[in-house]
């Protein structure tokens, strides 16, 4: 009965998980535009601000290795580019707008650094779907411990992922793409190359040639497949913060990075994390005294 109850709770807690993660920025949007409306925001406040534009994403339509992705992608950017057009047409004086990224892939939008009062305006011109402002969220105080170790030699019997992986699933062909303050990528944990690894360096190469990435436009200089790749457990490495492929925790200020890597995706012969044949696609930010930096 136990077991039965820990698989329930399992299936419970993955599915709100899973719920909002399909709808993650309108979820998210919805939620913020609740809280904005009674927040008394100064109208002035410089926040950083995603525009999510009406039209589907290129993975929503397509796939990376299809050769049509370039097209869709280079479609969803002049559309993109349109929009922010009219926003500084309309509501900026003709001032250009402090751009930050532009998303095509998972996501069709864009971001940047603007007034809170934006928000409301953008939400009204045509082919916006939704515009919210881009929270940050503060590390949480350190709590004091319950008495019960944590550890991942225990934690992953907790939410019964040895069973699943009696039943052949271990995250074999699977990616996790882990955002956070970086990995020990020479780590015991990450030596172990998963049997069959979905991204290689050539996979990594093409979808590069076919699309525009945003790790490209914060490289200095051409960014390769190879430049990206570490290992067949680690293919995919960079910096967002300083625009290069070390993902070290040197300047992050934390390895919470490894630490979640390891739950993830680990795998040594004393240590297993829930799916330890997958691969691990580490994006690296920055923490500060005051919380996270996207």
């Amino acid at each position: 009965m136990k077991k039965l109850l820990s698989v329930l709770l399992a299936a419970i807690m993955a599915a709100a998980l899973v719920s909002p993660v399909f709808g993650l920025f309108p979820a998210i949007g919805s939620a913020q535009a609740e809280a904005e409306a009674s927040s008394g925001r100064d109208p002035g406040e410089i926040v950083t601000i995603i525009v999510k534009l009406e039209d589907s994403p290129v993975l929503a339509r397509t796939s990376l290795d299809d050769t049509r992705s370039s097209a869709l992608t280079a479609e969803l950017r002049d559309k993109q580019r349109s929009v922010m057009g009219e926003i500084e047409e309309k509501l900026l004086g003709r001032a250009q707008i402090d751009l930050k990224y532009q998303y095509t892939l998972l996501f069709n939008g864009f971001s940047f650094r603007g007034e809170y009062r934006l928000i409301s305006e953008i939400k009204k011109l045509k082919g916006v779907k939704n515009c919210y402002e881009s929270w940050s969220y503060e590390l949480p105080e350190d709590v004091e411990p319950d008495g019960e170790p944590s550890r991942l030699s225990t934690s992953v019997g907790w939410i019964n992922a040895d069973d699943m992986w009696a039943l052949g699933y271990t995250g074999q062909g699977q990616t996790i793409a882990v955002i956070d303050t970086g990995i020990r990528k020479e780590h015991n944990n990450f030596a172990a190359a998963p049997t069959e690894p979905h991204f290689s360096s050539s996979a990594l190469q093409t979808i590069l040639d076919q699309n525009e990435l945003c790790a490209e436009g914060l490289y200095n200089g051409t960014l390769t497949g190879s430049a990206l790749y570490y290992s067949a457990k680690i293919p995919y490495t960079f910096n967002y913060v300083t625009g290069t492929t070390d993902v070290s925790h040197d300047t992050g200020g934390s390895d919470h990075g490894t630490h979640v890597s390891g739950i993830a995706a680990g795998n040594s012969a004393s240590l297993q994390g829930v799916a330890p044949e997958a691969q691990v696609l580490m994006f690296r930010i920055d923490v500060y005294d005051n919380g996270l930096f996207l």
